[in-house]
């Protein structure tokens, strides 16, 4: 297989090779004095001196063009002697035009006017406004479908972290965990189906549970400098992103010296009968950032922390066969104390405007420390029910940190950029410990349905003099790394086709990942005899204890200890060496393709311990990707995309364990037996944009996906308790296709001066999907039918006053599969309501007001599709609503 990549490298750098040759043959007809070649470079800014990205400079009545860089900076090649007219343009800014003598290589600096200032009463876009022109500008000239939002948008939305700023993006939906944005769905496809990157790095997933999705719930916002989501895939990119790549690019050096702390403090109004951690918010960040030596050095150095004390109440149920009679009740409160801290430095060298090179280094760090009070109320026969109490003490740590060079040179014409990285993620739960009381025979058959269902931890059956005992004390070890050392080298070379300029680009890739889950279970069982521990009923004992990581000692005597289980651990290693050629060819300066193959080789070892047992496998796929863009005027395109895309099963997944948790009665099995799985895609997508800044986008989107991988979910009696067990499987095909559409609409359009500084941002998403399992036809997991937001925006940069309005709708979805369609289990439809406000008291500081979850949504989850009369209750989780004031300063 290794001699096939060889081969494929070797055909890449011939087709190169060619290119350059035909191109200087193409060229070679001039004397050698007349054709030396020279350049026209610069930066692009506004007015303030603010770098603008993404720009078009365009070299008037050739086919010489390019696209400004993250920093403003652009290059214009292969000019030979002559006077030329350079136009540059963007989103929301006057055209420039200027006439420039080149002799030699040449340095003209662009200064772009904003349109508001055509408008007397308007005087300089406010910060939300330039970042909407920041985004909008790379969302039209990207050469596949992308949506965009800068720090500067999502910086003025009610968003904490990461996948919420996410969700305002037209076809993304987000899970939760205790209220706060987790992982992101991209056009109904569940979290494994999409790439989650960190500067073009895809994330390691800490978490045993989510395959190979990342959760973003430790990535704070204020370290973004922007979110890419690419909707549809180039040669260029990693293939295992079936539904879409969502890339967060951070922050880096800023042309001008800049020092911003920003504070905030709040209060959470949780859903909680006990609290341990308190009901405080506190949030601050800080960022510095400065150029040295001409400009040529530079240096940003990021750090936040966020501490945020959660209170839920979680209400289960469970029923007597397919009826609405519960037959046991369990109640949970949870109480997190959730504290993120992350930083980031970032050096970069610009020797000149061919060459520069940038440094990152990042880590995040994600403590959770939680109490779990659980109550279960055993109802099977009434008569002689059971009493359970338990506490459960644990803090999960997990951190995420990168060291990535990056590089960007070019020798003549050729382009070659590359990075090197090394990106891990660690997962650590070092000392869960529980502990469960119980009384048995206890007579609570006079309960009607409705007293059942309202069953909390406070409810009290038993007299003073009766007391739960201490039955069992169980102690949890879990540990999970994912390490990925990568290295990836691109080529870039333009040449002539009809008088238009195109390019051709060819690299290729290495990965290597290492992943280890070590979990080790010590179950005590309390000697019958013995008075170690008595629970008054209504109450709960052992609060925030945890055991003694060494032994398993725990603060309670006259136990038994058993063994420790270790069914879930493995290790195993994965190797993609990847290669890719693509076209960018255009013809006749307004319609452009993008033809390109990517190969994939994938390798996996993996070693389960319990068991013994190894395993390997290795497959390779062709990926090939056809990107066509329209331009129909210079504020209008239509694009259409077909690619092919992979996602790879998860080893949580693939290896043979059986993981029995007796605390939360439920058994996770393992299928060696997976395959990855594959998707076709076709995406249709039309685009208009103003100089107004609005946007109007609409598109349709199909997918056909092979060997879809779901879970599947049965119940089983074990020592009388009754086990859900999960067990993943590969589906057949399935299908999913949508339409969605977005608006962005500035009221100042209507020259109406009290509506000037409104606007709205809509964005609507139809899905609908199918898949076959065992004769049924069943909705895609984690595939809502409708996604919807609508969000009323205030941005006035003269008064200092802006405001965001937003809601988010989301209808119910699938997430697993039961016995029949009474027992499939679905998330319930939410609606969210945020609201933030801030106002410049002075010159560089802010005021802000925060509020989240007005709505008090709850999140629950259903036996049967709601929207069907069978559907019933399965539980329901409650977090209650947030305030953050908060101080922002600026230098």
């Amino acid at each position: 297989m290794r001699q096939k990549l060889i081969f494929f490298l070797a055909l890449l750098g011939t087709i190169l090779a060619f290119e350059a040759k035909a191109l200087n043959e193409n060229e070679s007809g001039i004397a050698a004095s007349a054709a030396k070649e020279y350049n026209i470079h610069g930066k692009i800014t506004d007015a303030s001196g603010a770098p603008l990205p993404y720009a078009t400079v365009a070299i008037e009545g050739t086919s010489k063009g390019v696209i400004s860089g993250a920093d403003g900076t652009y290059l214009i090649t292969g000019l030979r002697p002559g006077t030329y007219t350079v136009k540059a343009s963007y989103l929301g800014y006057r055209d420039f035009e200027k006439e420039v003598q080149v002799q030699n290589s040449s340095t003209l600096d662009i200064i772009l006017e904003e349109n508001a200032r055509a408008l007397k009463d308007v005087v300089v876009y406010g910060n939300l406004t330039r970042g909407q022109a920041r985004a909008l500008t790379l969302q039209k000239n990207a050469l596949h479908i992308v949506n965009v939002i800068d720090y500067e948008q999502f910086s003025k939305f009610p968003d904490r972290n990461a996948a919420e700023a996410l969700q305002r993006i037209p076809g993304i939906s987000i899970s939760k965990d205790q209220g706060e944005g987790e992982f992101v769905m991209v056009r109904g496809l569940a979290p494994q189906y999409n790439s989650v990157q960190l500067n073009g790095q895809r994330i390691p997933s800490p978490d045993k549970d989510d395959e190979r999705g990342t959760g973003m719930g430790l990535l704070l916002a204020d370290m973004m400098q922007s979110i890419v989501v690419s909707k549809t895939s180039t040669a260029d990119m990693d293939g295992d992103a079936i539904g879409g790549t969502v890339n967060f690019n951070l922050k880096e050096a800023p042309d001008k010296t800049y020092l911003g702390v920003n504070l905030q403090g709040g209060y959470n109004f949780q859903h909680s009968d006990f609290n341990h951690w308190g009901k405080d918010i506190e949030h601050a960040s800080v960022m510095y950032g400065q150029r040295f030596f001409d400009n040529k050095l530079g240096l940003l150095l990021s750090g936040s922390i966020d501490n945020n004390n959660i209170g839920s109440m979680l209400n289960q149920y469970t029923y007597v066969g397919d009826t609405e009679e519960i037959q046991d009740k369990r109640w949970n409160d949870y109480d997190v104390k959730r504290t993120r801290y992350g930083f980031i430095v970032s050096p970069d060298y610009r020797f000149n405007e061919r060459n520069k090179i940038r440094l990152l280094y990042t880590y995040n760090q994600y403590n959770d420390d939680e109490i779990r009070r659980r109550a279960d109320f055993l109802m099977t026969d009434p008569s002689e029910s059971t009493l359970r109490r338990e506490t459960r003490n644990r803090i999960e740590k997990v951190n995420t940190s990168m060291i990535q060079l990056s590089g960007e040179h070019y020798i003549d014409r050729l382009k070659i950029d590359y990075t090197l990285a090394n990106i891990h993620s660690d997962m650590d739960e070092p000392d869960q410990t529980s502990y469960r009381f119980e009384k048995k025979k206890v007579d609570l058959s006079g309960l009607s349905n409705q007293a059942r269902r309202d069953l909390t931890g406070l409810s009290v059956f038993l007299p003073d003099n009766e007391y739960l005992s201490l039955s069992k004390v169980t102690t949890n070890f879990e540990k999970m790394t994912d390490r990925d050392n990568s290295a990836r080298l691109n080529l870039t070379l333009p040449f002539s086709l009809l008088q238009q300029e195109s390019r051709i680009k060819v690299g290729a890739k290495w990965l290597k990942k290492n992943k280890k889950y070590t979990n080790l279970t010590y179950t005590g069982t309390i000697d019958k005899n013995s008075e170690a521990g008595h629970l008054k009923d209504g109450s709960f004992g052992f609060e925030a204890i945890k055991s003694r990581k060494e032994d398993g000692r725990v603060p309670v005597s006259e136990y038994v200890l058993d063994a420790p289980v270790n069914s879930a651990s493995y290790k195993a290693s994965e190797e993609v060496i990847s290669a890719y050629a693509m076209a960018e060819l255009k013809w006749l300066g307004n319609l452009v393709t993008v033809l390109g193959v990517r190969y994939e080789h994938t390798a996996d070892d993996y070693f389960h311990y319990e068991s013994e047992r190894d395993g390997k496998s290795s497959y390779q796929n062709f990926l090939p990707s056809v990107n066509v863009v329209y331009n129909i005027d210079d504020k209008s395109n239509l694009k259409l995309a077909y690619s092919e895309g992979i996602s790879r099963p998860s080893y949580s997944k693939m290896v043979p364990y059986y993981n029995q948790d007796d605390q939360s009665l439920t058994i996770s099995k393992g299928n060696p037996d997976l395959k990855a799985t594959t998707a076709h895609s076709l995406d249709l997508l039309f685009e208009r944009y103003t100089n107004n800044l609005g946007m109007l986008t609409a598109g349709i989107f199909y997918k056909k996906i092979n060997d879809e991988i779901t879970s599947t979910k049965e119940y089983q009696i074990l020592n009388g308790d009754r086990y859900e067990i999960t067990t993943p499987v590969n589906m057949g095909s399935s299908r999913i296709w949508g339409a969605e559409v977005a608006l962005n609409y500035r009221f100042k359009q209507l020259n109406v001066p009290f509506l000037k500084d409104l606007g709205i941002y809509a964005n609507y998403t139809f899905t609908r999907s199918q898949s076959s399992y065992n004769g049924r036809k069943l909705a895609m997991s984690s595939s809502p039918e409708h996604v919807a937001n609508l969000s009323l925006f205030y941005d006035n940069e003269k008064g200092g006053w802006s405001f965001a309005l937003t809601n988010v709708y989301r209808s119910h979805m699938l997430f697993a599969i039961g016995e029949n369609e009474m027992n499939d289990q679905y998330y319930g439809q939410e609606y969210n309501l945020d609201f933030t406000i801030s106002k410049r008291l002075w010159k560089n500081i802010t005021l802000s007001l925060q509020l989240n979850n007005l709505t008090d949504q709850e999140t629950r989850e259903y036996l049967g599709n709601p929207g069907k009369s069978f559907s019933r209750l399965q539980q329901k989780e409650g977090y209650g609503r947030r305030i953050q004031l908060g101080l922002m300063w600026k230098l």
